[in-house]
Formats: structure tokens, C-alpha cells, sequence
């Protein structure tokens, strides 16, 4: 954690496609019995994606990247009783206009 980064956030996974940077949340659930439905993305919560932009914000920040567009995903990992993995990918989950004050830059609603 560089210093001056609050206890508690994190950020998964940060990458750049084109000019966006983009922040992926990855969740994983394992399903505990056959037929048993316990939706992955039920656990980004709104205290989840709370912290993702907090992080985000703190990301920009430290890396003077103020200007770039961002993008907010979710990956959801489902686990089975023998280990065998499916993935969902959401682009945009979060949206920001409701989210936070405006400042920075202009064209991001935080």
C-alpha cells in the first residue's frame, strides 16, 4: 500500500484500454451444494463500489491521470463444488453522476 492510501481500499485490478483507464472489482463465490444459486455480483454492494471510486480517486490522483476517462467493471467468478470457474464480466457498473461532487476534471462527476 504506497503511503498516505486509506486503510481499506483496494483496488483488484487496473488497466488502460486505448485512453481509459479502467478499475475491475473481481468477486468470487463458491456454490456450496448442486443447483444452490448465490448470485456473485449480489456482493458488490453499494459500500463496495463506494470504496472502488474512493480508490480510484486516490489512483488518479498519485498518478496525475486527473484527465483520463475511467470506466468501472465487475468480474464475477462462480465456483463450483469441483473447482470449475464461470465468469461474467460487466462493464460500467458504477455510475457516477449520483455519486459523488463534482471536481477535478470536467468531464468526471467527482
Amino acid at each position: 500500500r504506497p503511503s498516505g492510501v486509506e486503510r481499506g481500499l483496494e483496488l483488484d485490478i487496473v488497466l488502460v484500454e486505448g485512453d481509459t483507464v479502467v478499475f475491475v472489482e473481481v468477486k468470487t463465490r463458491r456454490t456450496a451444494t448442486v443447483g444452490e444459486s448465490r448470485p456473485v455480483h449480489g456482493a458488490f454492494t453499494a459500500g463496495k463500489r463506494t470504496n472502488m471510486i474512493r480508490a480510484a480517486r486516490r489512483f488518479l490522483a498519485e498518478h496525475e491521470l486527473w484527465s483520463s476517462p475511467c470506466r468501472f467493471d465487475l468480474v464475477c467468478v462462480g465456483m463450483d463444488a469441483d473447482n470449475r470457474a464461470t465468469l461474467e464480466h460487466y462493464n460500467n457498473v458504477v455510475e457516477l453522476g449520483q455519486t459523488l461532487d463534482c471536481r477535478d476534471s470536467p468531464w468526471q462527476p467527482w
